[in-house]
């Protein structure tokens, strides 16, 4: 599913970020920032602290770094639809789901994902029966919204 458009619905800020070194982005892949303040493909569950768009266009290796890759800004209540690396279960909405590849997303195990829920980076959005191989999703906040809902408990939420 590789350049496949992911957004669906909800509210969205569209950008322009400068890309990091010579990689492929593709279209709807996860994007973290690094610490140069370019993005790079999220791959692994520990990309989770610095995921903040899905790419909405496409930039190959070829493409200098700096080079700007146009993307969609994580924002809670957007809804994207991705590959589901949990096929073998049925996922019922608000189930967390972390990074496992690019365009990638799999169940997260998590009692209560606003305290024990490191590396989730999602939750389902729609029910999705055991033979799905796509999952609708809206993301958790990111790592610049996440400070401001914040409690001094810990717990998320207004």
């Amino acid at each position: 599913m590789a350049n496949k458009m992911r957004y669906l619905r909800g509210p969205v800020a569209e950008a322009y970020i400068a890309k990091s070194g010579t990689v492929a982005i593709e279209e709807g892949d996860m994007l973290k920032l690094n610490t140069s303040g370019q993005i790079t493909p999220a791959s692994v569950s520990g990309d989770s602290t610095g995921l903040i768009a899905v790419a909405r266009g496409a930039s190959p290796a070829t493409d200098a770094s700096g080079a700007k890759v146009p993307v969609n800004i994580i924002m809670f209540g957007s809804v994207f639809e991705f590959i589901c690396g949990t096929t073998t279960a049925a996922l019922a909405f608000g189930q967390a789901l972390k990074i496992t590849g690019k365009q990638t997303l799999s169940k997260k195990t998590a009692t209560n994902i606003a305290v024990t829920g490191t590396n989730a980076v999602a939750i389902v959005a729609e029910g999705m029966a055991a033979s799905g191989s796509t999952v609708k999703v809206m993301f958790r906040q990111t790592r610049w919204a996440a400070q401001i809902n914040r409690r001094s408990t810990g717990t998320w939420g207004a």
